[in-house]
């Protein structure tokens, strides 16, 4: 690689690689759910076992690199002394006095500063599309969508190229610190919205509920949709690729599964907004008409939690099952999303849109990738006219 502009190179203590590569891999990760195009060579390695280590491959590397990543621990600054020398590049440095002792928080905080020097000379510019819709991150969106995986994000942006009256906003924009892709609707009013399409870190209802928080505090959208993908339950009449609006997602972790001999087993139950569930109802039939090969259920229910069944005769998943009679599906992010909403004061239409990719069983991981696509499109599609109705 030769000629990237955002390439990094990582410079580091020999001691320190097995938790550098660590970390590298999760910020690669964070890079990617940020829309930052990643290959095999956007950041290079350069293990520093002393401080003259300058081998003829590691200064070519260094030499097409926009940035220098120093992974300052104590036994690199025993290496090199307080001298930064790399007076040619733009230097982020973490400051690491003990890797055992980080936080979440703390990596979090290191991944927003590294995409934060990514971005920081890129200019905020004015754009104006055949519509007249003006693009500026001085504007936040009004209504946010939510994804979670490489997929469903895939799966978004397709839908999104397949629809005229959407326009694609350029490049990333950040508020606050969270980055997200803007883009830009006509809806049934003939009013031109602005959106956000967002991605939590990673998987799981923990991260999800982090984005929503921030969401909540510095966003103040109107709206907030989580699309995607979710596991169906045979024998309740859902099909694969059938779309199900969750009308209450419910909360199976472990920690609500507590016996009480008076009650049995207790769970969190988290409802859709009343307008939002008003709204599908309304448009149901227009849409099914539109998907034809699919059904949507919208008076059902999601099961979300942290665990992943693929296993029918799982204990866990029959107890979830048997927790109530509309449960269609398992998803894992969804109760992060509705829990922290439902703590908020702050009142906002939150609904979640998944499509069936599988039954939660042996077989999710056959032809996966196709399966998985076709679905998270059509959950892409109902979350569509829900933007362009509400």
């Amino acid at each position: 690689m030769t000629d990237t502009q955002h390439q990094i190179y990582v410079s580091y203590a020999d001691a320190d690689e097995d938790w550098v590569v660590t970390f590298i891999s999760e910020l690669k990760v964070f890079l990617r759910n940020q829309q930052v195009t990643i290959d095999n060579n956007f950041i290079w390695y350069k293990r520093l076992l002393n401080k003259f280590d300058n081998t003829k491959e590691s200064i070519e590397h260094l030499a097409v690199s926009r940035y220098v990543l120093i992974i300052s621990t104590p036994d690199y600054k025993h290496i090199m002394g307080n001298e930064l020398d790399f007076p040619n590049h733009t230097v982020i440095s973490l400051d690491i006095a003990n890797k055992a002792e980080i936080t979440r928080a703390q990596y979090e905080q290191w991944f927003i500063k590294v995409l934060e020097n990514l971005n920081k000379s890129e200019k905020t510019m004015e754009e104006t599309d055949p519509h007249g819709i003006k693009s500026s991150s001085a504007s936040l969106p009004s209504y946010v969508v939510i994804t979670v995986t490489d997929t469903e994000d895939e799966a978004f942006r397709n839908v999104i190229a397949e629809r005229k009256e959407v326009k694609m906003g350029s490049g990333l924009e950040n508020h606050a610190g969270q980055y997200y892709t803007p883009f830009h609707l006509i809806n049934a009013r003939d009013e031109q919205v602005k959106c956000g399409l967002i991605r939590p870190i990673k998987k799981g209802g923990q991260h999800s509920q982090s984005l929503v928080s921030v969401l909540l505090r510095n966003f103040k959208s109107q709206l907030i949709i989580m699309t995607g993908i979710c596991g169906g339950i045979k024998g309740r009449g859902v099909k694969l690729n059938d779309v199900i609006f969750a009308n209450s997602v419910i909360a199976y972790n472990t920690q609500y599964f507590v016996k009480d001999y008076r009650k049995g087993i207790h769970f969190q139950e988290y409802r859709a907004t009343p307008r939002l569930s008003s709204l599908i109802t309304n448009l149901k039939t227009e849409l099914s008409g539109q998907l034809k090969t699919c059904k949507i259920h919208s008076e059902k229910s999601l099961a979300s939690g942290d665990s992943l069944f693929a296993d029918l005769d799982s204990e866990l998943r029959q107890k979830v099952v048997d927790l109530h009679p509309d449960i269609l599906g398992f998803e894992m992010e969804g109760h992060g999303l509705f829990h922290e909403t439902w703590n908020s004061a702050i009142e906002q239409d939150v609904a979640i849109i998944k499509a069936v990719s599988d039954f939660a069983d042996e077989k999710m991981t056959k032809n996966k990738d196709n399966r998985q696509l076709k679905a998270a499109t059509l959950a892409a599609r109902v979350t569509f006219e829900i933007l362009a109705n509400y």
